[in-house]
Order: structure tokens, then sequence, then C-alpha cells
């Protein structure tokens, strides 16, 4: 079977999957906006430094520019990342008392 008709079939078991690929295709969309964002204002502020390199004015204006790219680059990078926009899961934080826990009820259950 080509793979088109198995990504279709497996679409149309899991339609739950949907709304998770919908989301990560609008993120890749931002993302790639604000990728073009930052090169554009890092181009532009690296030829201000150079053309403005007599003003003082002007080189204070590239270095704005400059820090506002690192900026937006620096949210698109948490964008990046897939746990930053989640809330930390209880399980994550309790992984220890649970392992406690479970490794408790096994030493009760190997001594009977």
């Amino acid at each position: 079977m080509p793979s088109d008709e198995r990504n279709i079939l497996e679409r149309l078991e899991h339609p739950e999957w949907e709304t998770e690929r919908r989301r990560e295709d609008k993120t890749l969309f931002i993302r790639n906006i604000l990728n073009g964002i930052f090169m554009i204002l890092a181009v532009v502020a690296m030829v201000g430094v150079l053309v403005f390199s007599e003003s003082r004015r002007g080189t204070l204006f590239s270095y704005a520019l400059a820090l506002l790219a690192v900026v937006i680059k620096m949210v698109e990078v948490m964008m990046r990342m897939p746990g930053m926009m989640r809330k930390p899961s209880a399980t994550r934080f309790n992984y220890k008392r649970d392992y406690d826990k479970r490794r408790n009820n096994q030493s009760r259950e190997s001594d009977l």
C-alpha cells in the first residue's frame, strides 16, 4: 500500500489527531513568519551599523533594532520547544513519590 493511502487511512482511523496536526501546522506557519521578521531586522540592523557609524543616534537605533530581532528570535525558539507552552503535568513532579509507592507495594507483595 502506498504511503499516501496509508496516511489517509491513519487519519480516518484517528480523527482526534487532526486537531493536534492542525495546531502544529499553525505553529510552524507562525514560526516561519517570526523567522522572516528576524532575518529582515537583523540585516537592516547590520546595514544600519555600517551606514550610521558616524552618527550616534543612528548607531543606537541600529542596536535597538538588533535587540528587537534577538527578542523575536527568542520567542520563535520558545515556540519550537513543545513543553514550554503546556502546563506542567502533576505526574512529572510526583514521579519519585509514585515510584516509591510502587516499590513499596511490590516489596509487600513479595513478602507474602
